[in-house]
Order: C-alpha cells, then sequence, then structure tokens
C-alpha cells in the first residue's frame, strides 16, 4: 500500500515538473506573453511602450529634447526631452493640445524610426506635419494630427 502511494506521488511530481517545464518554454518563446518588444520586430508601440524600453529607440536619444527635432515647438514645450513628453497629458487650450500631439508625435517618430516596425508614415512626414500645426496652431487642427499618430501607434491604421 505504501509503495502505491510513493508511486502515485513520483507521478503526480513528474506531471507537474513537465506541466512547468512547458510552461517556462512556452513564456520564453512568447507565447505566455502577448507584449513583447520592437526588438522582436512587432509594432507599433504606444508612447507607454518606449516609455519604458528606451534601449529599443534608434535614431533619437530620450535625452533630446522637442525642439532638438521638431523646430516649430517653442517655449518651454520645446524645451522638454522626448522622454518627458511621453508622460505629457493634455489640458485646454493651445499648449494642452500641443502636450497631446508631442505624446503622440514622439511614439510615432520612434516607431516610424526603428528598423524592425512596420509604420504607415517616415519620421519625415511625421515631422513635418507636427511643424506644420503646432504653436500656437489651431487646437481643432493639432488634436486633429494627435488622433492620427495615435490610431496609427495603435497599429489601427
Amino acid at each position: 500500500m505504501e509503495i502505491e502511494s510513493k508511486k502515485g506521488h513520483i507521478e503526480m511530481n513528474k506531471r507537474f515538473v513537465a506541466v512547468l517545464i512547458i510552461f517556462v518554454l512556452a513564456f520564453s518563446f512568447g507565447g505566455g506573453s502577448s507584449y513583447v518588444g520592437a526588438d522582436d520586430d512587432n509594432g507599433p508601440y504606444t508612447p507607454g511602450y518606449w516609455k519604458h524600453h528606451l534601449s529599443a529607440w534608434t535614431g533619437y536619444s530620450p535625452d533630446m529634447t522637442i525642439i532638438d527635432v521638431f523646430i516649430e515647438a517653442s517655449g518651454p514645450l520645446g524645451e522638454q526631452t522626448l522622454l518627458e513628453a511621453l508622460s505629457f497629458n493634455g489640458g485646454t487650450g493651445s499648449q494642452g493640445a500641443n502636450r497631446i500631439l508631442m505624446r503622440a508625435a514622439v511614439a510615432a517618430l520612434l516607431n516610424a524610426g526603428h528598423p524592425g516596425i512596420d509604420y504607415p508614415l517616415v519620421t519625415s512626414e511625421i515631422i513635418q506635419g507636427v511643424n506644420g500645426v503646432i504653436n500656437p496652431g489651431d487646437r481643432d487642427e493639432v488634436i486633429d494630427l494627435a488622433d492620427e499618430l495615435d490610431a496609427h501607434n495603435n497599429g489601427e491604421s
């Protein structure tokens, strides 16, 4: 009786180990996570992704200022870094709209500039579009462009 009990215990441990190995292998090869990085040649990605995956940035650095890229972004907005722009909240008026646009534009720029991401726009189109509507810009125009870029960043294009 005791031997049968030990055999059953051993068989149960073998099944547990087999399931554990399958889980570890599946997770290691992406099957356990739907959130993969640009290093895996996927995307496009949202501002939240880029904010937390600095090593995936190509062509731009987190400490570059907004005005380094978007030359029409004057004043305090232009002095903020690209990394800071990814955390911008909106607000009222043209300043709030510009902040919404910058959050979406920086993510769009990083998506378009990454060689492993198929993005519908190239970086020069993004830069030209942003420079064409920002400061002081018509709020509705700025928000329209932000919405378009946000849709692209969410893979909705």
